[in-house]
């Protein structure tokens, strides 16, 4: 029966939007019949022979870490060692099977029958009773004195996942509270190559860190069954997994001076890394209607696998299949102006980092394996997409092309237009802290009971990881996107991304290094010019005005402003100053279906004199509490009018919801200059003009509106670096 809100949205919506939407809900009944009637997959033979992972491609010698302080790597070693990280401000608590979970408003769960368990008792209830005997054969090789990690966890309720279970059931019937995010975020093993790149230069303990991430792997792969357990649940961080491991793993095996990284380590992790291919080529997270960040993920991710892995006919065929993919991706996930379709600031850096990361790869694996795509040997394909046989010998010179290169230089342009004078991004939209490769720690140090102090859900946070004797605590800013500038620098050579190389040359190392080419010179790019509208509009009745005094007076002929139609995000600046203004207009992302979006529009954030003014409050969880979720993607959350009561674009109510937002507004850009920009948005029978204004001393902010309402702002941060 099709709700309230539905047929509300319905009779809003042009008959191509219907029509549209019809098609999609068809095409996807067609596929889940499909699946259930034929469920084509790739099969390998019984006795296929695993290749090896042969490639190299990130040097360790070429690793820059002079920009991180001994004290931010000294510190993360030591975590790291001890199973602490911090993941989605869980704090820095120890991941093991005898840990207590903080919980989470209010909420905890406990499961005291694993921490009482001995390693070998422990392996009879992680795995399914097939797999019992090779995962009691790769654990027999952890270290003695190795405490393994509780993967199955929720971290911060405590809620746990059973590895016994098939990945496909993993999302049922979840009690509130519990958040599949957290045991993901801890499989996604992102902490390895920041682990492996401190290991280039701390030589004291890089013989602990080799044997680290043998342990750490085997742990993982012992008692993380392909097709059971919550870690195999979802594919983008299967791809994301195989990734950070396989990068982590090109570092280390090349200082690896006592043969820690055995051949019959190496003999297991390559057929993991393989089973861990074949899981995202069947299960791959594709719509012939629309694709998102995940599906990006799981090309990108196959692209790392098939380019390490040595060449066979499966590997090839994954090889130019990812390219293939990744080629088709980008002018569906990516604006031409380069900004990205998600509608959020956040998605856009995790995006980005997928294609930067690919891109330097791809133009070094038609370098080295150019072979492959003139004799490629084709077979069976049974997944959909399709791969394109007769198209693959074109694949180096579309990589080739400048109009792919020109567009990567777009994409991170928009970064370096969108950051504050601090390197923070506004928010606008979703932010759930997502990352593909990560390298240089962002943050600053605080007191434990200071941590405590500023985040809710630490509390009791200081007692719990006592045993630890740290008396510091590592706060990450994953607001600041000065790192992934950085990392562009190792393709451009550009003032925009150069600056930020200087402070962050951790990642411009990295990407030069997959990339192994000549930074390619690049000329400032032409900006956009804005489609101003002039719609005959009568007086509107109702107005109010917000006005903030600057703390120092600005050069108001230094203002330059940017603008992102298609996003629909307009900045302005004080060049060569600290004053910062950006203000989102746009239109619901992934083509309106609103999965990352918020009731957003007309907000904005206001920065000046080193200070955050005017603040989004972030986006809290996804699916563990959604009545909290939909708060945070509410108009009340946002620094926008409030008109009666109403919500710009409705939600559903529950965790169906979560991920969708009717989209019932237009918004549209009336004029700007670099003195302010003048907006007007309709919905619900709603009409509202809102005018920045930027002067010498002031920001106004003129609203004009044919109903009463209320201005909503948030003057202070409220939101959480986790």
């Amino acid at each position: 029966m099709i709700d309230k809100e539905t047929i509300q949205y319905i009779r809003k919506q042009p008959l191509t939007k219907i029509f549209q939407r019809l098609t999609i809900l068809v095409v996807n009944k067609i596929n889940r019949i499909l699946k259930i009637e034929q469920n084509k997959k790739l099969e390998i033979p019984s006795n296929y022979s695993f290749p090896e992972i042969k490639f190299r491609f990130v040097e360790a010698e070429k690793i820059d870490l002079s920009g991180l302080d001994k004290q931010v790597i000294d510190f993360h070693i030591q975590h790291y060692l001890d199973h602490q990280i911090d993941l989605l401000g869980s704090g820095w608590i120890k991941h093991s099977y005898q840990s207590t979970a903080l919980g989470i408003e209010k909420i905890s769960y406990s499961s005291p029958e694993f921490s009482s368990l001995n390693k070998e008792d422990l392996l009879k209830y992680a795995v399914p009773d097939s797999s019992l005997e090779n995962s009691t054969k790769i654990w027999s090789m952890l270290s003695p004195q190795y405490i393994p990690i509780d993967w199955q966890r929720d971290y911060k309720s405590g809620y746990r996942w059973f590895g016994q279970l098939s990945s496909k059931i993993q999302r049922n019937n979840l009690p509130i509270g519990a958040d599949l995010k957290a045991p993901w975020e801890l499989s996604r093993m992102q902490f390895l190559p920041q682990l492996a790149s401190f290991a280039t230069s701390s030589i004291e303990n890089r013989e602990k860190i080799l044997l680290e991430f043998k342990n750490i792997v085997l742990d993982f792969i012992a008692v993380n069954v392909p097709g059971f357990g919550v870690n195999w649940e979802c594919t983008m961080d299967v791809a994301i997994r195989a990734t950070n491991i396989l990068v982590a793993y090109d570092l280390l095996r090349q200082i690896d001076q006592w043969n820690i990284l055995s051949n019959d380590f190496k003999s297991i992790l390559k057929k993991s890394i393989f089973e861990h291919g074949l899981f995202i080529v069947n299960n791959l997270e594709y719509s012939p209607i629309i694709t998102s960040n995940h599906y990006l993920s799981n090309i990108c991710g196959l692209l790392f696998i098939s380019s390490y892995l040595d060449e066979d006919k499966y590997t090839n065929a994954w090889l130019a299949f990812s390219i293939q993919e990744i080629l088709n991706e980008i002018p569906k996930q990516f604006y031409p102006d380069g900004s990205n379709f998600e509608a959020s600031t956040s998605y856009h850096r995790l995006s980005s980092e997928m294609f930067l990361y690919s891109y330097a790869l791809m133009t070094r694996i038609i370098e080295k394996k150019k072979h492959i795509f003139n004799n490629i040997e084709k077979i069976k394909w049974p997944v959909k997409p399709s791969i394109e046989w007769n198209q693959i010998s074109k694949i180096p010179s579309k990589i080739s092309e400048h109009k792919l290169q020109d567009q990567l230089f777009k994409i991170g342009k928009f970064t370096s237009d969108l950051i504050k004078p601090n390197g923070e991004i506004p928010q606008f939209g979703d932010n759930d802290s997502g990352r593909f490769i990560k390298f240089s720690p962002v943050g600053n140090f605080m007191s434990n009971e200071k941590a405590e102090k500023n985040y809710h859900n630490l509390k009791g946070y200081t007692s719990h990881i006592g045993e630890s004797n740290q008396d510091a605590y590592f706060d990450e800013n994953i607001l600041n996107h000065k790192p992934l500038l950085a990392a562009y620098a190792g393709i451009f050579d550009h003032d925009v991304f150069n600056t930020f190389s200087e402070e962050f040359p951790l990642e411009k190392s990295i990407v030069n290094a997959l990339y192994r080419r000549q930074i390619t010179k690049v000329t400032p790019a032409t900006k956009f010019s804005p489609t101003v509208y002039v719609p005959s509009i009568n007086k509107l009745p109702y107005s109010k005005t917000f006005t903030y005094h600057f703390e120092k007076p600005i050069e108001a002929d230094k203002l330059e402003f940017t603008i992102y139609e298609d996003f629909g995000l307009a900045i302005f600046k004080e060049m060569d100053a600290d004053f910062y203004l950006s203000v989102f207009f746009g239109e619901n992302g992934q083509n309106g279906l609103g999965g990352h979006s918020h009731n957003d529009k007309l907000s904005f954030e206001l920065y000046q004199n080193g200070n955050n003014i005017v603040v989004d409050p972030g986006t809290y969880l996804y699916t563990p509490f959604p009545e909290i979720r939909n708060k945070y993607r509410s108009v009340y959350a946002h620094n926008c009018p409030i008109h009666n009561h109403q919500e710009i674009d409705d939600f559903k109510p529950g965790r169906k919801g979560v991920f969708r937002l009717f989209n019932m507004h237009s918004c549209q850009v009336l004029n700007i200059s670099k003195h302010g920009i003048k907006l007007l948005l309709e919905y619900k029978k709603v009409k509202h003009i809102r005018e920045f204004r930027i002067e010498t001393s002031k920001l106004s902010i003129i609203d004009h509106s044919d109903t009463n309402f209320e201005q909503n702002f948030f003057l202070e941060n409220k939101y959480s670096n986790g």
